[in-house]
């Protein structure tokens, strides 16, 4: 009875900690909220008002406009600083407190550390000529260690110019995956390559798993990379799009799907950090993204992942 109950303290503790951290990031949001709704009502009406006193007062002309238009960015530029930015901060702590609580339970040998935005990704993706772009977005960056396994997961959005418009070529999430004792040659995998890619690189289609390949060394890639083929037919059967880097003990991992990372619902200044759904969803997110991680590092078979997935929440990654 003393084990059973140093268990349920132990538990109970957990669950008290993330609460009053919940608390203070709750008391935080509350008093930056009140703030807003105070300061917010006149950052707007200021320039509306300068600029109808000039036009019933005053002549209207370029210096008005642009005084206008002035005081409109000084405007935003307050409030960004009195309430963005210290809420974004919030939203980091936000997360970080539930990340860590959900790993340190569920997984207790990862190692982690979170940044809201980060660059590294722009070189990641460049290193694999996977995807050209010219504008790089990354956000929601959690870089970690599971025993000798190292990975690096965000959400990362490209564009590339377009007849003077920027338009997405791909949103979804990237993985970067350091597996020790690898040696795969080099080579690129693609469910959906492209005429281009088709022409230029020495693309050859893998019926049975659905996929297209590059490669260097075709018997090493077959013995390195053949226990994944099950899983890579399992993402492209459920996502579509994938692309694949594999050299050396490294894989990159480019998942396109409309998954929004840790932003499901996305948080709101005006909406509790108490509610279920939040904390709900991060947990089968990261359940979903580490498991990826997990069946690269250890070569899950189809049978394996088919049962591991009905506990994992596969399903949160398929595109909205």
């Amino acid at each position: 009875m003393k084990s059973l109950q140093s268990i349920v303290n132990k538990e109970m503790k957990k669950l008290q900690d993330i609460e009053n951290q919940l608390r203070v990031l709750e008391k935080d949001r509350k008093a930056l909220h009140a703030k807003s709704k105070k300061i917010t009502p006149w950052l707007i009406l200021i320039p509306i008002l300068y600029f109808l006193f000039s036009a019933a007062f005053l002549k209207v002309g370029p210096f008005t406009i642009i005084s206008s238009v002035f005081l409109g960015i000084v405007s935003a530029i307050i409030y960004s600083i009195r309430v963005r930015s210290p809420f974004s901060n919030i939203i980091k702590d936000l997360k970080f407190s539930l990340i860590d609580s959900f790993i340190k339970e569920y997984h207790p040998n990862i190692k982690f550390n979170y940044a809201q935005h980060s660059r590294n990704g722009k070189s990641i993706i460049r290193s694999t000529g996977l995807i050209g772009a010219d504008k790089y977005f990354e956000e929601d960056v959690i870089q970690g260690e599971n025993k000798d396994v190292k990975f690096y997961i965000s959400e990362v959005h490209l564009k590339s110019e377009s007849n003077d418009a920027m338009v997405t070529v791909f949103k979804g999430i990237l993985f970067k995956i350091n597996l020790p004792n690898r040696n795969f040659p080099k080579t690129i995998i693609q469910s959906r390559p492209g005429l281009l890619n088709k022409i230029f690189r020495s693309f050859e289609k893998n019926e049975k798993y659905d996929f297209w390949y590059d490669t260097n060394d075709e018997s090493r890639f077959i013995k390195t990379l053949g226990p994944l083929f099950p899983f890579l037919k399992h993402l492209i059967e459920r996502q579509d799009v994938i692309r694949l880097k594999a050299e050396g003990n490294e894989i990159i991992l480019m998942l396109e799907t409309g998954m929004r990372f840790l932003d499901e619902p996305k948080p709101k200044l005006s909406r509790t950090f108490f509610e279920k759904e939040f904390a709900n969803r991060l947990g089968q997110q990261l359940n979903s993204l580490l498991f990826i991680v997990e069946s690269f590092a250890n070569n899950l078979g189809q049978t394996e992942i088919e049962e591991r997935l009905e506990l994992k929440a596969f399903e949160y990654l398929k595109a909205d």
